[in-house]
């Protein structure tokens, strides 16, 4: 065991049969630096070095070790996340929850809920609602437990696939405050979903509760409802 303060270096190895271990071990959410393995990295890693072996196999190529394959798939796993981290960028520059840099500043966003499954025509689905919600910018030491936020998740597309969009709003509420990070428990979602953000973090707002849409989003629905019934009243002339 280790006591007090230290620098230590340590290199761990594990056979492919611990992978469905690694895979149900649950993350420390105690504390914001907890060790954490990606396991889906991981298990990612080792599926595409079985299939580069037998590739490479079935066309006679000899293949190298881990260790060379390792770091030129670290090199392709870097440039795909200065492409995202570039699109993300872009994304949220575009949204005009980005563009509050002053404090109390304030903009709506639409926050999206699943609700319970219903049953349609002998099928389950899963049903969507939509509120929108007035989000404020604030001072970091505002965000104490307790406090109800709002707050942008951005998903990992490359390995995480389990929501179409790259990032979403999530109204939550402050569990914990530990070493300058704030741990948010997200609404509708389990433990497990709990994140971490920095204090200090531009993806967390004040969540000031319900709003009226924006204008624009309220003329653009006067807008297809006027050609819904402009449809409507050609299809009856030609019915006529």
């Amino acid at each position: 065991f280790n006591t007090g303060f230290n620098i230590a270096e340590s290199t761990n190895f594990a056979v492919p049969e611990w992978i469905p271990y690694g895979e149900a071990a649950k993350i420390c959410m105690c504390h914001p630096h907890s060790v954490r393995i990606q396991m889906k990295r991981v298990k990612y890693l080792l599926e595409s070095y079985e299939k580069d072996i037998c590739y490479r196999d079935s066309i006679g190529l000899c293949h190298g070790t881990y260790s060379n394959w390792a770091k030129q798939e670290a090199k392709k796993d870097n440039k795909e996340k200065v492409y995202e981290s570039q699109k993300h960028m872009s994304i949220e520059k575009a949204h005009d929850l980005m563009q509050l840099t002053t404090i109390n500043a304030c903009a709506a966003v639409e926050i999206k809920y699943e609700s319970k499954p219903v049953w349609i025509k002998n099928k389950k689905r899963k049903g969507e609602y939509n509120e929108w919600r007035m989000a404020k910018r604030v001072r970091p030491g505002i965000f104490v437990p307790r406090t109800q936020v709002i707050c942008i998740v951005i998903h990992d597309t490359v390995y995480h696939s389990t929501s179409n969009c790259e990032h979403e709003f999530c109204v939550g509420t402050i569990m914990k405050l530990v070493d300058g990070h704030v741990k948010i428990h997200l609404m509708g979602r389990g433990k497990k979903d709990d994140i971490w953000f920095e204090q200090d973090s531009d993806h967390i707002f004040l969540d000031c509760g319900l709003t009226h849409p924006p204008v624009s989003v309220c003329d653009d629905d006067k807008n297809i409802l006027k050609m819904a019934h402009s449809t409507t009243h050609r299809q009856k002339k030609l019915s006529k």
